[in-house]
């Protein structure tokens, strides 16, 4: 539906758009007007801008084509893709329901543009229903706006936590799930090889799963020794749980995940960036932990699960089963029609 002129508009509309910038922006008493210029001019040509605009021309296209929406769903995560998204359907067809799905739970501390906030809702960014897949993450989309219209849908993604039953075995077995990012891979694997180095414990299985689109041969080059004792493991994230004792991760759902079967996690944290823990603050430490450094994952290893007794067992165990319930909706007929009505 896109014409060789929407692309030339998405192209240069950048270069018009800055009437905004004729007045100041003051937040908590600060003019921040220079630092969002700033911020402005270096970024407004990013691809993820282009797409927005592109998605924008692209309802109008199908208006024009005469082509009746009666209800659009968007992976929603705030970004500009979406915005442009939901601005399109807002001007061109304003009678359609427009409901937007955060199928994931991230570190919303880190990645706040996943919390909307008021002017986007007044301009028409967002979603007329924001979907989460969980009641306990309701009050955290709301955080920096009250008025937002903010329900739970079935966690389709997760549906095999409500399937799959967590194996004994024997020993331990740690599961490093790594990221897409290659910069943040290697920083976890260089920790987890120091940990291992250091533990020096025959009965430990250590798990690799790497991210699809990560490159898992560069980075096993990046270092100079490799533990052999290190598994590559390409099945599917959830059949890896069913086996794992622990997991030493970082900023995904995962994390959120593996907690729903009462399996332990530690955040590996990064000295020089921003903590990215998908673990909201609400989830008692008896289950999860953090760390920077090997002897502090060490320590949380001892405290998570060398050292538990039954008694912790079961206590994680409970936590798991709470979290199952406060953060994941089950999938059922009546939850999914309530989702497309």
């Amino acid at each position: 539906y896109l014409q060789f002129y929407d692309y030339i508009v998405a192209l240069f509309l950048p270069l018009f758009k800055n009437k905004f910038f004729k007045k100041r922006f003051i937040f908590n008493y600060i003019d921040i007007t220079q630092l969002l210029k700033n911020e402005y001019y270096q970024k407004r040509f990013n691809s993820s801008s282009f797409q927005g605009y592109l998605n924008y021309l692209f309802l109008k296209r199908v208006k024009n084509n005469k082509i009746d929406i009666s209800l659009a769903v968007n992976w929603f995560e705030n970004q500009p893709i979406d915005r442009g998204f939901n601005l399109g359907l807002k001007k061109y067809y304003p009678e359609t329901s427009v409901i937007g799905y955060q199928g994931f739970i991230l570190p919303y501390n880190y990645n706040f543009h996943l919390m909307p906030i008021k002017k986007e809702l007044i301009t028409g960014q967002i979603p007329n229903t924001i979907y989460v897949i969980g009641k306990n993450l309701v009050s955290i989309m709301k955080k920096y706006c009250q008025e937002l219209n903010v329900k739970t849908a079935p966690a389709f993604r997760f549906e095999h936590i409500y399937k799959n039953s967590k194996k004994p075995s024997n020993g331990y077995t740690v599961l490093v799930p790594l990221p897409i990012s290659f910069d943040e891979s290697y920083s976890l694997i260089k920790l987890v090889i120091e940990v291992h180095e250091k533990l020096k414990k025959n009965d430990i299985r250590w798990i690799i799963k790497p991210h699809p689109s990560l490159d898992y041969e560069k980075l096993k080059m990046s270092f100079k020794k490799w533990p052999n004792n290190f598994e590559e493991n390409q099945d599917k994230f959830s059949n890896c749980l069913l086996s794992t004792s622990i997991i030493i991760g970082g900023s995904s759902s995962t994390a959120m995940e593996a907690l729903t079967y009462g399996i332990p996690v530690i955040i590996s944290c990064s000295r020089n960036s921003i903590i990215k823990n998908p673990i909201p603050t609400l989830i008692p430490k008896t289950i999860w932990g953090s760390c920077y450094t090997p002897n502090e994952c060490i320590n949380e290893l001892n405290r998570l699960l060398f050292e538990t007794d039954d008694l912790t067992k079961r206590k994680q165990n409970e936590i798991g089963k709470d979290i199952k319930e406060n953060y994941f909706e089950p999938i059922t007929r009546e939850k999914t029609s309530a989702f497309f009505s």
